[in-house]
């Protein structure tokens, strides 16, 4: 399964775990759908997770052959190195004319590709996925979202600046703090302006 997902994507690795105590912490979460992904990072304190439709057509995008590090990709989702993401990112393509504006991605059951391309040259990072249990972000998600209160809530000013930070640099506009005076995380979502939908938390602090 092959998909175009924008650029920004990457910015989630700066979300991810950066100890090997928490190694199944250190990717970011893909699930490619049918119509649209959804991509997650966390470190274990905060999380932000970034869904939308796919940014273009493979088969359009990427002419047939151009990208064999990803032929035989089926599976639907797997934990990406957040290192594979940086390092796609980065990477520059010489050439006069711009590379396009998303990333191919391609999961297997054991490894995942992430291919950036102008059409005159390719750039392609391959990586074996994380293994280890991943989170539940949807439950994680859902407890956050609810309306039970239990008083005043303490964050960690930095990683309150962290999400913030990578929030911003998705290019997320219209931010909304749905909760913050809750014993409950402060859960933030934004919309982009490639019509992604943002959600991020930031785990409370028990205050002793």
């Amino acid at each position: 399964m092959i998909k175009l997902l924008p650029k920004n994507v990457a910015l989630l690795a700066s979300a991810c775990a950066d100890s090997a105590a928490r190694y199944s912490l250190t990717g970011v979460h893909v699930k490619l759908g049918p119509a649209g992904y959804v991509a997650t990072a966390t470190d274990g304190h905060c999380l932000v997770r970034v869904e939308g439709e796919y940014h273009g057509d493979y088969d359009a995008e990427f002419p047939a052959g151009l990208v064999p590090a990803l032929d035989g990709a089926c599976a639907s989702e797997g934990v990406v190195p957040a290192a594979a993401w940086l390092a796609a990112s980065k990477r520059k393509l010489r050439s006069p004319r711009s590379s396009l504006d998303c990333h191919a991605v391609a999961i297997t059951d054991k490894e995942a590709a992430i291919v950036a391309t102008n059409l005159d040259q390719i750039v392609c990072e391959r990586s074996r996925l994380v293994e280890g249990r991943f989170p539940d972000a949807d439950a994680v998600l859902r407890d956050a979202m609810k309306n039970d209160a239990f008083g005043p809530s303490h964050f960690d000013p930095a990683l309150f600046a962290k999400v913030l930070a990578v929030v911003g640099k998705l290019g997320a506009e219209n931010v909304e703090v749905v909760r913050l005076a809750t014993g409950k995380p402060c859960v933030l979502v934004a919309e982009t302006a490639a019509r992604q939908k943002v959600t991020a938390l930031v785990l409370a602090m028990v205050k002793r």
